[in-house]
Formats: C-alpha cells, sequence, structure tokens
C-alpha cells in the first residue's frame, strides 16, 4: 500500500500544480477539483480507494503552497511524495480528527522548506571552507 500511497499522492500534487500553472486555477480550485476527482473514482477502483483518496486529498492540499515554497514540478513531487509517506505512516494516528490531512500536508511542506534550507547551509558551509 505504501507504493500506491506515494503513487497516489504524487500524481495528485503534481495534477495540483500544473492545474494552478497551465490551467490558472486558484489553490483552492484545483484542490477542490482534485479531492473531488479522486474521492468519486478512487473507492469504486480498489477496496483502499477511500484511503488513496484521502492521500491524493492531502497532496492537494500541499499543492496549494506559496510558490516561494515550492516552485517546480520536480519539488511538488518530493513534497507530495513526502505527503504520501506521512499519511501511510500516520494512517492509524488521529483517526476521527478533523484536521488530520491538512496536518500530514503542513508537515510535509515544513520537512521539504527545512531540508532546503539546511541544504543552503551546507552548500553555503562548503563554499565558505573552500575560500580558506
Amino acid at each position: 500500500m505504501l507504493f500506491w500511497s506515494l503513487v497516489s499522492a504524487v500524481a495528485a500534487g503534481l495534477a495540483g500544480f500544473l492545474g494552478r500553472k497551465l490551467l490558472k486555477l486558484s489553490s483552492v480550485q484545483a484542490s477542490a477539483a482534485i479531492a473531488l476527482l479522486a474521492g468519486v473514482t478512487l473507492p469504486q477502483l480498489s477496496s483502499e480507494g477511500a484511503y488513496l483518496a484521502a492521500v491524493c486529498t492531502c497532496a492537494s492540499y500541499a499543492a496549494m503552497s506559496s510558490e516561494k515554497m515550492v516552485y517546480t514540478p520536480l519539488q511538488m513531487a518530493g513534497v507530495s511524495g513526502l505527503c504520501g509517506l506521512i499519511a501511510y505512516v500516520g494512517r492509524d494516528c488521529l483517526v476521527g480528527v478533523g484536521g488530520r490531512l491538512g496536518t500530514y500536508a503542513a508537515a510535509a511542506v515544513l520537512i521539504f522548506a527545512g531540508g532546503m534550507r539546511a541544504g543552503e547551509q551546507l552548500q553555503l558551509l562548503r563554499g565558505g571552507s573552500m575560500q580558506q
């Protein structure tokens, strides 16, 4: 199920990202379209479809991130993959608690942003040590 969580999340995140870029949808419109499409179709295709629809919805929330935070399709795929992983690991946690999908999405974006910032700092340190 982890594989399908990752595939679903990345597909949904990229769809939201590209919907905003190419179709000029607002972040809310793109997220709503993805959640509706996933919620209507995936439960019909698999016994785990409702779970995968929730994963897609989670990734669509991450796709609402500012272009200053996530600005390339590859970055969106990474954030979406993190959403899929977090949703998979946490699927038995916080059951019945409202807001968990948004919390998972926010956690994925924050982890991504922290990783990007750490990478920038490492590059600065490497550059600084090479100059000495």
